[in-house]
């Protein structure tokens, strides 16, 4: 009797821990990897389709760029933002010996919402300085950067709020490719980040594609650029769209908007996480510096522009000369109040959800500034590299004028 009453309780034992192996899932009766249990985040119970970004704020948030691992809490404190974007260039982890969850990038990207901050980013694709060819969708290639991409959004998913498929796609890509084959990678690819998010229902992130560039110019406005919106308005996974407007003039705006509005169903959204007067600046780095600022600073006034910025970038300058230099350069002066300006014009567009702006200057330290470089550094918030720091207080100046602006917009 004894004997009997043990098998039948060790059959017993047996069928519930049966029972319990049958209800998990497959990969839930794998072994926990380090970069699995790294990347674990509590659930928050919410299905991937009830996100309703009609219900969201308009906003203006800064943009880190690829410089994720210049994030600064004080800074953002100092410039009032809730909303903070970047991208991570995935070849660049792809080809690194790291693991992800050692790259401080990634690390410092994780770290944003654990501080209250709302998160954006894009996964950049750079095949064009790779000098490499777009893979077709059952390539080999194809299939490992797609392994390896489920690595990556397994360490940022759960810290996102807004995920863009790529980062400039058509810019990214050999010119010669910038056709249907574009289209074709960056569908596929959105088709394995919804597939992620179906896996993960207890996280919901909207995605985006793009981003689009230079839709207010007619050349840009391609068969390939219309056939990928064409797929974004069809597919009811994606929430909106991408693009960055790098312009000359202010109704550039409003149409590059208004291209795009056109073209996307009407519960989805429309994200700018780059814009700036960029081509307005460069078109006036040949001009000779102001003869007021000259004379006042002691600076050779035959100097160009690039070369006062250039001098700048080398040496940095007390934050009074770079004011003044900006401030007696009409140019830049007549445009002091660009990012008012711009962002009304883009909640003037009621599918606008949210833009981000240059928080800080990058030029590398070991090139010259010429007369043909891209001024982006006189896009920034913060004047990190044509400013010495304060020495008192420890911390990076402000760029002459944009951070009133632009604090003026944070609720």
């Amino acid at each position: 009797m004894k004997i009997r009453h043990c098998i039948k309780k060790r059959i017993s034992i047996f069928v519930v821990v049966l029972l319990f192996v049958i209800s998990c899932s497959g990969n839930d009766m794998l072994p926990v990897t380090e970069e699995q249990a790294l990347s674990e985040k509590p659930a928050r119970n919410i299905p991937f389709d009830t996100v309703d970004l009609s219900t969201w704020s308009m906003a203006l948030g800064v943009n880190y760029n690829e410089q994720l691992q210049f994030i600064n809490f004080n800074d953002l404190r100092r410039a009032k933002t809730t909303w903070v974007r970047g991208f991570i260039d995935f070849f660049q982890l792809y080809d690194s010996t790291k693991g992800l969850h050692s790259d401080e990038r990634i690390k410092d990207y994780l770290s944003l919402q654990k501080e209250g901050y709302k998160t954006i980013l894009n996964i950049k694709w750079n095949f064009r300085e790779r000098n490499e060819s777009l893979p077709a969708e059952n390539s080999t290639d194809f299939k490992a950067y797609m392994i390896f991409l489920n690595k990556l959004l397994e360490q940022v998913w759960y810290s996102t709020d807004l995920l863009v498929i790529g980062n400039e796609p058509f810019i990214e890509t050999k010119v010669a490719e910038r056709d249907q084959r574009v289209v074709d990678f960056y569908k596929a690819v959105a088709r394995v980040v919804m597939q992620f998010r179906d896996g993960h229902p207890d996280r919901d992130v909207p995605i985006f594609v793009g981003a689009f560039n230079n839709l207010y110019e007619e050349t840009w406005q391609t068969a390939a650029v219309n056939s990928l919106l064409s797929f974004v308005e069809e597919e009811p996974g994606i929430a909106g769209i991408d693009i960055h407007i790098h312009h000359s003039e202010m109704e550039h705006i409003p149409a590059a908007l208004s291209f795009v509005s056109n073209r996307i169903r009407e519960n989805q959204k429309i994200i700018v996480t780059e814009f700036s007067l960029m081509k307005y600046w460069k078109s006036h780095l040949t001009d000779a510096v102001s003869e007021t600022f000259a004379m006042a600073w002691q600076i050779d006034p035959a100097w160009k522009n690039y070369q006062y910025i250039d001098y700048a970038l080398k040496h940095p300058r007390p934050m009074s000369e770079w004011y003044a230099f900006l401030k007696n350069s009409h140019w830049f002066e007549s445009r002091k109040h660009y990012l008012h300006e711009a962002y009304t014009l883009m909640t003037g567009n009621p599918r606008f959800l949210v833009a981000t702006y240059a928080i800080r200057q990058s030029f590398p330290y070991n090139q010259d500034f010429k007369s043909t470089s891209d001024p982006w550094i006189l896009n920034g918030l913060f004047a990190n590299r044509t400013i010495e720091q304060d020495t008192l207080l420890k911390q990076t100046q402000f760029n002459y004028s944009f951070m009133d602006n632009f604090i003026e917009f944070q609720k």
